[in-house]
C-alpha cells in the first residue's frame, strides 16, 4: 500500500493509502464510489489525469492530487464537452509589529487568496 494525499471541493487535503498499481479510476472509486466517480476531474502538478493514469506516489499534502466536481451541461444537439481547470491557491504570511500605548505587539496576518477558473469547450 501506498500513501496518496488528495483534495476535493475546495477541502482541506486528505490522504488514503492505495495499491502502488492502482489507477485514477481506481482512486476514485475507492474515495467517491462507483456511482460518483465519473462527477470529477483529476488534475496532479497541473496536468489533467486520465482515468487509465497510474496515480501519483509522490503527492503531499501541500500538493495533493485534486478532484474538481464537474457541473451538469445541458444535453443539445451538439455534444459537448467540459474541461475543468482547478483552483490555484496563494497563501501569504507575515508578522507585523505594532506598538499600542507604549506596548509591542507582533501581528500575525494570513492572507488566502483563491482563483477558480473553469471552461466549457463546445465541440
Amino acid at each position: 500500500m501506498v500513501k496518496v494525499w488528495f483534495q476535493h471541493d475546495q477541502n482541506v487535503p486528505s490522504k488514503i493509502n492505495i495499491d502502488p498499481d492502482s489507477d485514477i479510476d481506481d482512486l476514485k472509486e475507492k474515495i467517491f464510489g462507483s456511482t460518483d466517480k465519473g462527477q470529477y476531474q483529476t488534475m496532479y502538478n497541473g496536468q489533467i489525469l486520465r482515468p487509465s493514469a497510474g496515480v501519483p506516489q509522490d503527492t503531499t499534502d501541500e500538493m495533493p492530487i485534486v478532484f474538481t466536481k464537474l457541473v451538469n451541461v445541458p444535453s443539445s444537439s451538439k455534444s459537448k464537452r467540459f474541461i475543468s481547470i482547478t483552483s490555484i491557491e496563494l497563501i501569504l504570511a507575515t508578522i507585523i509589529p505594532l506598538r499600542l500605548q507604549g506596548r509591542l505587539y507582533y501581528v500575525h496576518i494570513t492572507i488566502f487568496i483563491c482563483s477558480y477558473l473553469s471552461i466549457l469547450k463546445i465541440e
